[in-house]
């Protein structure tokens, strides 16, 4: 499986805290996850990697 296809990487600190921000105010409003998540992909832990990330409104 091809790690760079399924998650993407932030270029700093300030970018990775804006996107999970983003994220969490998602799931915060109730917004059903489909599919990612707030927090790094398991097993990357270096770099700012976030998950992919699918909400779906209902």
């Amino acid at each position: 499986m091809d790690v760079a296809n399924l998650y993407r990487l932030s270029t700093y600190k300030p970018q990775w805290n804006k996107i999970q921000e983003l994220i969490n105010k998602g799931i915060e409003e109730d917004v059903k996850v489909i599919a990612g998540g707030s927090g790094k992909p398991e097993g990357l832990d270096g770099g700012y990697y976030v998950k992919s990330t699918l909400f779906a409104v209902m």
